[in-house]
């Protein structure tokens, strides 16, 4: 192994060390403990499969305050199905305080975890060509200033009976200027231990959205479920919402108060009420 930087990554579980350091290559990840923890900034291209074997094992951990690191995803990262359904580990997993953090997709793919990316308070994280399948949370939650999600497909997001009334959503983030570009969100619903009492979003700004752009993503599924959203603008958030289609949801999109934007060119298919404006200040293209 050709080692040109010194980054450790460690078998651990999501939050805690359990097992021994691996000395590895920032540029190639082949042999270490599932998860891999990352310590140090650098640039990491994970080429190995890896499978977690319990349901709080995490695939890919950035350790805390660790910015400035980019994950190239050529591997496969997986959470067996049959674990217990009240799991909440991620396939990759920004612990907190992560700045200027990448990872891009190079015909990798996340499958079966809670949530494919959990990333609280990273500031300016960049998620592109990625495939997440089979979440039961989040397909991709970033809470944190300029966040910028490209190119992503987001496929089966499912909820659990863990909890009576499962929240799921393909793609979330709540921080100013946020970017949503060019994303596909197939067959997400919502399950909760009481029959009809899931709720499901595809695409969601929650939270203090200002100068946000969403556009140019495609959010579908195959049945409608009666408490599903194909796009979802909400908090403090002034986003430009355009270029979009919504096909086979309840409400196409919606913007709650106090939320404001511009909204125009999108197109709506099977949905019984195209946008929902709940008191906010929209400019809507053509009227």
């Amino acid at each position: 192994m050709n080692f040109t930087r010194r980054n450790y990554l460690i078998g651990a579980g999501c939050l805690g060390v359990a097992g021994a350091a691996a000395l590895v290559s920032a540029k190639k990840l082949k042999a270490s403990p599932m998860p891999l923890i990352i310590t140090a900034a650098g640039e990491y291209e994970v080429t190995k499969d890896y499978t977690a074997s319990n349901e709080h094992e995490c695939g890919i951990v950035v350790a805390p305050d660790v910015s400035n690191v980019t994950i190239l995803l050529h591997s496969r990262l997986t959470c067996p199905t049959g674990l217990p359904a009240g799991r909440q580990n991620a396939g990759i997993l920004f612990s907190g305080n992560n700045n200027r953090c990448e990872v891009i997709g190079r015909g990798g793919h996340i499958r079966g975890f809670a949530y494919g990316i959990s990333a609280p308070n990273s500031i300016g994280l960049r998620i592109s060509n990625l495939s997440v399948e089979s979440a039961l949370m989040r397909g991709i939650k970033i809470e944190g200033d300029a966040p910028f999600v490209r190119n992503c497909l987001i496929r089966n997001v499912f909820g659990s009976t863990f909890t009576p009334n499962q929240f799921c959503m393909g793609i979330e983030v709540s921080g100013d200027r946020p970017k949503i570009l060019n994303n596909v969100v197939e067959e997400f619903y919502g399950t909760g231990a009481e029959p009809d009492n899931g709720e499901a979003v595809g695409i969601s700004v929650t939270d203090r959205g200002k100068g946000g752009i969403v556009m140019g993503n495609l959010v579908r599924n195959k049945r409608k479920q009666p408490k599903s959203y194909g796009f979802w603008i909400g908090g403090n958030s002034d986003v430009s919402f355009v270029h979009n289609h919504a096909e086979s949801v309840y409400r196409g999109a919606a913007g709650s108060s106090p939320t404001m934007g511009m909204e125009g060119d999108n197109t709506f298919r099977n949905c019984d009420e195209n946008f929902l404006d709940s008191g906010g200040d929209w400019l809507v293209s053509g009227k």
